[in-house]
């Protein structure tokens, strides 16, 4: 026979062996757990909040696999608090300083337009060059981390 009881407006499930009255929802360490009045043990509630339409990108692509691979713990409280939203901010953040620092290097070594016009391998070689220093310091200070 299950007994329960309301006290203070929440619901109070009796454990026979145990003697004791548990609630029926408790919050510990930042979670939410509910009684499972058949066993007599408390399961977590894990919510994940509706996802926003965003089409992920490389870099938050890239920073979901570093953090699977590389840092579970991080992971799993990513993904009971917020996953999504962490990709996001990662990736715009990425394609911003990206785009910033592409053209700031580009700017102070010279690899400009005109270049472009006159010399069209070299400039592409100075290029992609940036380009891979700017990927490296972007795995640096928002990816790896």
């Amino acid at each position: 026979m299950r007994r329960e009881r309301i006290i203070n407006g929440q619901k109070y499930f009796y454990g026979g062996q145990s003697k004791m009255w548990f609630p029926e929802y408790k919050k510990e360490n930042g979670m939410r757990y509910k009684l499972d009045s058949k066993t007599m043990t408390y399961i977590p509630l894990i919510c994940i909040n509706e996802q926003e339409d965003y089409d992920m990108g490389m870099w938050g692509k890239r920073r979901l696999k570093f953090i699977k691979e590389n840092r579970p713990i991080l992971y799993t409280e990513l993904f009971i608090d917020g996953l999504w939203a962490h990709l996001i901010l990662v990736d715009k953040k990425a394609d911003e300083m990206e785009e910033t620092l592409l053209e700031e290097i580009s700017l102070m070594e010279g690899v400009s337009s005109d270049m472009k016009l006159n010399n069209h391998l070299e400039w592409a070689a100075r290029r992609n060059a940036i380009k891979h220093r700017v990927h490296e310091i972007i795995y640096s200070e928002l990816i790896y981390i």
